[in-house]
């Protein structure tokens, strides 16, 4: 297990020399996440006039117009967090590739992407709804096998961007082709995927420790040096999290190795049952 995360470590810093030649792929998280932000004040506000007033039928449907609003919500943040991470995708594609991508080439591919990116979300939020409705309406082993559930689903779903992207693939046969491939391994991805939580825990620890010693001495300064420090890490790790997607989707489908990529450690993260 450690010896699969330090390999992901090994990764992270060869797509860290990707991202270090392009640069302007960090556009597209940063926009990203203030588009995001925009869209949850933009619906607090909503949240919060609707309440103020407090009109007759939202007595009658309260929680119906509560879970359509956070179904609302979640719909929109999912979409803009896919159709930029589209963006990288393409940037990246486009540099294994040996071109040199712009952010341009990257919003280019994100606009002939809406169609795919769009049906991506419906199906990710509906079932995100179906699993938090199961862990919502169940006992304990309700709850436990929701959480298998989600992570599954997680796993499976790994490739599904990639494929819009750069195949052009549907929703639906995206889907279908991201969870077959994932069925040849043993959930490599799944460790993965936990490295790159771990790489963004340890690089934020400064960020942590700024903004308590900002609250402690009380500095605004401090804390907001503090917070965009945390954004940077941020950024770059889902970054570079989006980079190995696109070097993972190259060697699974079509046996590519990148010339900057080690094909050893490739192997041992996509290892099929029969190796």
């Amino acid at each position: 297990m450690f010896n699969r995360i330090s390999m992901t470590f090994s990764l992270m810093g060869t797509c860290w020399t990707t991202l270090k030649k392009d640069k302007e792929m960090l556009f597209f998280p940063f926009v990203s996440t203030i588009v995001s932000l925009g869209i949850i004040v933009l619906f607090a506000m909503f949240n919060y006039n609707l309440s103020h007033k407090n009109p007759v039928w939202l007595k009658q449907y309260g929680e119906v117009v509560t879970i359509g609003i956070f179904a609302a919500l979640g719909f929109c943040i999912v979409f803009i967090t896919s159709l930029f991470n589209a963006g990288i995708i393409a940037c990246a594609n486009i540099r294994l590739q040996g071109g040199d991508p712009t952010v341009k080439d990257g919003l280019k591919a994100m606009m002939s992407c809406i169609p795919g990116i769009m049906g991506w979300t419906f199906i990710s939020v509906t079932v995100g709804m179906i699993l938090n409705a199961i862990e919502k309406n169940s006992k304990q082993t309700g709850r436990i096998v929701s959480s298998f559930l989600d992570t599954a689903w997680n796993i499976a779903s790994f490739f599904v961007v990639p494929l819009i992207v750069i195949e052009k693939r549907a929703p639906f046969s995206a889907v279908k082709e991201s969870a077959s491939k994932i069925k040849e391994t043993w959930g490599e991805h799944l460790t993965s995927s936990f490295s790159f939580g771990a790489i963004f825990f340890f690089a934020a620890i400064p960020s942590i420790a700024g903004f308590v010693l900002g609250i402690y001495i009380k500095s605004y300064i401090v804390i907001g040096v503090a917070a965009l420090y945390g954004l940077l890490v941020m950024l770059v790790v889902t970054t570079l999290e989006t980079i190995f997607r696109v070097v993972m989707y190259y060697y699974v489908y079509h046996n590519f190795v990148h010339g900057e990529f080690d094909e050893h450690v490739l192997k041992q993260c996509y290892e099929t049952k029969d190796q």
